[in-house]
C-alpha cells in the first residue's frame, strides 16, 4: 500500500505549504534584474542604438511664500479682506525672486493692496456665491508682479501666482 505525502497532510497545512511557496516565488521573481523579465515587446520599444534621448521633463514648479499677508478693507469688498500668496518663478531667478519678497517686500505690499482695492472696484458682482475676486486675483497680481520685478532689473520672473489664504469680513 503506497501513501502519499499528500494525503497524510491536513488541508490547512496543504494551504500553507501553498502559499508559502507562491509567496517565495514571488518575492524571488521581484528580486531578479528588470532585464531579466524584460518582455520581448519592451525590449523592442527601446530607442535605436545612437538615437538622440527623449527631453527630460520639466521640473515641478518650486513656490514661493509672500512674507506677510495683504490686508486690505473697503466698502467695495464688503469690509476688510486677507490674502495670502505665494509664487512660482522661473528656475534661472528662484533665488532673486525670493530674496526681493524678502527684503524689499513693503513697497510690493503696497502695490498689491491696491491693486485688490482696484479690482475690487471694477469686479461686478452677478452671482455673490463666486469668488470673482479671489478668481481675478491670480493673473493680476502676476503681471504686477513681473511689472515690479522688471523695474528692478529681473526681467518677469514670475510664472504663477496662487493664493494660498483667502479670508474676507
Amino acid at each position: 500500500m503506497t501513501v502519499s505525502i499528500v494525503s497524510l497532510l491536513p488541508p490547512a497545512a496543504l494551504a500553507l505549504v501553498l502559499s508559502l511557496g507562491f509567496l517565495g516565488a514571488g518575492a524571488m521573481v521581484m528580486q531578479l534584474p528588470t532585464d531579466v523579465l524584460a518582455t520581448r515587446d519592451a525590449a523592442s520599444s527601446l530607442p535605436p542604438e545612437g538615437a538622440a534621448e527623449p527631453p527630460a521633463p520639466p521640473a515641478p514648479p518650486r513656490y514661493v511664500a509672500m512674507r506677510d499677508p495683504i490686508i486690505v478693507a473697503q466698502e467695495d469688498i464688503n469690509g476688510r479682506l486677507r490674502v495670502e500668496m505665494g509664487v512660482s518663478a522661473e528656475d534661472a531667478q528662484e533665488e532673486e525672486v525670493r530674496a526681493v519678497l524678502r527684503d524689499d517686500f513693503a513697497p510690493m505690499q503696497a502695490r498689491l493692496a491696491q491693486m485688490i482695492l482696484d479690482l475690487a472696484a471694477t469686479i461686478e458682482i452677478a452671482d455673490p456665491g463666486k469668488f470673482h475676486l479671489r478668481e481675478a486675483l491670480p493673473g493680476a497680481a502676476r503681471t504686477l508682479l513681473n511689472d515690479h520685478f522688471e523695474a528692478l532689473g529681473h526681467g518677469r520672473p514670475i510664472r504663477e501666482v496662487f493664493i494660498v489664504s483667502y479670508a474676507s469680513r
